[in-house]
């Protein structure tokens, strides 16, 4: 499980961006994977690929602008389907 913070730039562009200090913990979690089928507030969203050069996962802006300010981080793990869950703390 890996937690990242919900930026104002998560927000306005739709992507998971994570720090460069968490791509052990990514890297770790997602393996050598290029893409992922994800599931973001369990909802489907299909093969997502994974940025490794810019750090980031696409969900979609409409997701993301909708998300209350009170959520302040995307929690990601792998489910036992080999699928990317993120959810929103």
């Amino acid at each position: 499980m890996v937690e990242v913070e919900i930026t104002q730039r998560s927000r306005r562009y739709g992507y998971v961006f994570w720090k460069s200090c968490q791509d052990e913990e990514m890297a770790a979690l997602l393996g050598k994977r290029e893409v992922v089928e994800v599931t973001f507030m369990n909802a489907e969203h299909g093969k997502k690929k994974i940025d490794w050069q810019y750090r980031r996962i696409s969900i979609g802006w409409r997701w993301t602008r909708s998300l209350p300010e009170s959520k302040r981080a995307f929690i990601l793990k792998i489910s036992k389907s080999n699928r990317l869950e993120i959810q929103c703390r």
